[in-house]
């Protein structure tokens, strides 16, 4: 997810480079210049309630890598005017992107990636992208909270989904020059 730009763009290509077929999935590729033998999925990660569909159709999957990232930046002024900046619709559509969507992607592809796994293939990868802002603060603290979220969450679905030779873990990288 997130392929279309900055790390989830880089990694997409280095699955191609691996002789991998790729579904690189971003909500706009308008300026993306991925290889074209990767295909491109054109979706939204705030429509979570079609993630179940979009995986149905998509069919076999191996790998999954959640990068796909919202963030705001605050009012400068920080607390001092008795708000961070932050509307509603902002905090929930961070809180959606990058976690209730991951979420959502993973549940959806438990079933095949652990119906293989049960029956002595590996089951599948899922990788999630988290960030150093869940560790450290950060200014746009919805999206610091939701990487600390998100790095929780891993811990739980690992733990699910590992019996069944699921592999689920997070990366947490910092500003990345891509």
């Amino acid at each position: 997810t997130g392929a279309a730009r900055g790390i989830g763009k880089e990694t997409a290509k280095l699955f191609e480079n691996a002789k991998c077929e790729v579904l690189a999935l971003d909500k706009d590729f308008e300026e993306c210049d991925l290889p074209p033998s990767i295909t491109r999925v054109q979706f939204d990660l705030r429509n979570v309630e079609a993630i179940p569909k979009l995986i149905e159709d998509l069919g076999h999957i191996d790998s999954c890598v959640n990068n796909a990232g919202q963030l705001y930046c605050p009012s400068p002024e920080g607390l001092s005017n008795g708000s961070l900046g932050f509307t509603l619709d902002q905090s929930t559509e961070i809180m959606t992107v990058n976690l209730f969507a991951p979420v959502a992607l993973i549940e959806s592809l438990a079933p095949q990636m652990m119906a293989r796994g049960q029956n002595g293939e590996i089951g599948g990868r899922i990788v999630n992208v988290g960030s150093v802002a869940a560790f450290t603060g950060h200014p746009d603290l919805w999206y610091g909270a939701s990487k600390a979220a998100l790095l929780n969450m891993t811990k739980t679905f690992a733990t699910l989904m590992g019996k069944s030779g699921v592999l689920v873990n997070a990366v947490a990288p910092g500003p990345t020059l891509t």
